[in-house]
């Protein structure tokens, strides 16, 4: 089992003094062997301004702690209505200011455009992408974007417990990953049904890899 430690935009220190124990705590559960990933950092433009400049504080800063046997997970969510573009491309010049180019990125929960995956997959040849049944609700630029990325950069998430029930599965709740695990390859793929062969999620025209 492997491990990822981080510090979520959306969770707000009381004062300086307590931001100050998270990033110091967050630095030694870093240099843990079985922690393999930093994250999720990130910023969340859902939340009040006001609490814009502290998240990207916290951000610079658990940025300052990665080290190349990571992986980075990233959070970003623009306004509520809001492309998140402003969002995506403010996380982007904060990560590059941060961290090297050769660093392994990996972008949760992903909904920008293609302008937005276009300047992340230029800055971070080690760039992948994490999509959720949220692709359902994607406006038309978000989906071509879906389409536009390579397979072998997509990540299927569950993104549990946030998604514990889905009208796609009757099963107990312990088996309704699966189903979830099904929609972004249907997103992607334009396809009416899906089969799982080996390690894939197989398409009648592409073909999405499995996490596991």
């Amino acid at each position: 089992m492997v491990v990822a430690v981080g510090l979520h935009p959306k969770h707000h220190p009381r004062d300086q003094r307590e931001e100050d124990e998270w990033v110091r705590a967050l630095k030694e559960l870093s240099w843990l062997a079985r922690v393999k990933a930093l994250g999720e950092v990130g910023l969340d433009h859902s939340e009040p301004r006001g609490r814009w400049p502290g998240q990207m504080d916290r951000l610079e800063r658990g940025l300052r702690l990665v080290r190349k046997r990571h992986a980075l997970v990233l959070h970003c969510r623009g306004m509520s209505g809001d492309s998140g573009t402003d969002a995506y491309m403010l996380l982007l010049h904060i990560v590059r200011n941060e961290v090297s180019a050769d660093q392994r990125v990996y972008l949760h929960c992903f909904s920008g455009d293609e302008y937005v995956l276009s300047q992340w997959s230029a800055a971070f040849p080690n760039f992948y992408l994490g999509f959720t049944r949220m692709v359902r609700s994607c406006t038309g630029a978000q989906t071509r974007a879906l389409k536009a990325v390579e397979d072998d950069r997509i990540v299927l998430e569950t993104d549990t417990p946030y998604f514990e029930g889905s009208e796609d599965s009757p099963l107990p709740h312990r088996h309704y990953n699966g189903a979830h695990l099904q929609i972004t390859p249907k997103k992607a793929s334009g396809a009416d049904s899906i089969s799982y062969r080996g390690n894939q999620f197989v398409t009648g025209s592409r073909a999405k890899s499995d996490p596991n």
